[in-house]
């Protein structure tokens, strides 16, 4: 019985220093960023996403920068968000941004700052990064400022997965090693099979 307990907490230790050592030299995954790369090479939906991507819209990625205050913006608001605008322009694609856009309220304005395509995750992440931190410069205390649009949803869906498989491995680690002592301590064995 006492030999049980202990090879039960060692094949739990060897179990993570494998996994570790899987982990550690294993090697990055390669990531393909082609939205058609999954989809069989002789379905339509194939097919479209290949056009789409010819088509000038499909070559842009905006990044969609959104100012805010509550009641409505101010003057020095305003100024700083066309401040912003035009530095973002240094980014942007093409190295122009349309002006900036105003909600009817007065309490809402839009940037859109189109990238290229065809970045990496990287350069997309640096370049949102970049955006976030211009559209923050210079702004009045009390304004608020948040990039989205289809750069900045990818960023941040990217960002929500970093180390998530340490955390996963941390998790599942933990949970065996609680389920193993427990069942051992209880006495439980599986139900003998009844044969008619």
């Amino acid at each position: 019985m006492l030999w049980g307990a202990r090879g039960k907490w060692l094949t739990i230790i060897v179990a993570l220093i494998l996994s570790g050592l899987a982990l550690a030299f294993g090697g990055a995954s390669k990531v393909d960023s082609d939205p058609a790369a999954s989809l069989p090479k002789g379905a339509e939906s194939a097919a479209v996403v290949r056009l789409q991507q010819r088509l000038p819209s499909g070559q842009l990625l905006p990044a969609l920068v959104v100012y805010s205050r509550d009641g409505a913006l101010t003057g020095q608001d305003k100024a700083a968000i066309g401040s912003g605008a035009k530095r973002m322009a240094a980014l942007a694609a093409g190295r122009r941004v349309p002006p900036p856009v105003f909600s009817p309220k007065d309490d809402v304005a839009l940037v859109s700052v189109p990238l290229a395509g065809s970045l990496t995750n990287a350069e997309l992440a640096e370049a949102v990064g970049e955006i976030r931190a211009e559209a923050r410069q210079g702004l009045p205390a009390g304004a608020r400022v948040e990039v989205t649009g289809g750069a900045g949803f990818k960023v941040d869906l990217a960002s929500v997965f970093d180390g998530a498989d340490i955390t996963l491995l941390a998790v599942t680690a933990g949970v065996v090693a609680l389920l193993l002592p427990s069942s051992s301590a209880t006495g439980w064995r599986p139900s003998p099979v009844r044969r008619r």
